[in-house]
């Protein structure tokens, strides 16, 4: 059997080496995004009272997905984008909705105050590479039963720093930011 030259040996070795490495080069597949929730709301349960109970909650298109929002402030405040890895595990209004009705009094008799709210901002935003902090703004309206009906209407926001400029931190300022605007809105909701 006759020898491969030196040439052609290295030439097959160099062949054997790429192909080797293109193998370890394939593409993964990518983990799936972590998805986030708010948790359990910090706030004690509502005293009794006149009953409220949450009609709806209403959000923008962008605001009405799944999707983690923030802006980068000191390159392009008026782009809003997503965080990549990062979910939540249902949209903000319905986290925000599910958390308030366990704060909410509930109940039917008397005829309870209905609530109706307008989710305008639910967003992280980035002052710089290093700063970041939380926005929440909705609007409520309140509509009170009586011999003459009577709507309310107010606006709450909530800012909040941010402890280190991540998805996952921002979840928790997140979170806080809605326990204190949720305690706002409940004490609003509930007056006579």
């Amino acid at each position: 059997m006759r020898m491969f030259p030196a040439r052609l040996r290295s030439w097959f070795a160099l062949c054997c080496l790429l192909i080797l490495g293109a193998c370890s080069l394939a593409p993964t597949q990518p983990l799936p995004p972590r998805q986030f929730d708010l948790g359990g709301a910090q706030l004690p349960a509502a005293p009794g009272g006149q009953p409220v109970q949450l009609q709806d909650c209403s959000a923008p298109a962008w605001l009405d997905t799944t999707a983690m929002n923030y802006r980068l402030n000191w390159r392009d405040p008026l782009q809003l984008q997503v965080f990549r890895d990062s979910r939540w595990v249902a949209p903000p209004c319905a986290l925000l909705a599910q958390r308030l009705r366990e704060v909410l009094t509930g109940g039917d008799s008397p005829p309870p105050r209905t609530l109706h709210l307008a989710l305008d901002r639910f967003e992280q935003d980035f002052d710089s590479t290093s700063s970041s902090r939380v926005v929440i703004r909705l609007r409520a309206t309140l509509m009170v039963p009586g011999t003459t009906p009577l709507a309310r209407s107010r606006t709450f926001e909530r800012e909040l720093p941010v402890a280190d400029p991540d998805a996952a931190h921002g979840v928790l300022a997140l979170s806080q930011a809605s326990d204190a605007l949720l305690g706002e809105l409940r004490a609003w909701a509930l007056e006579p």
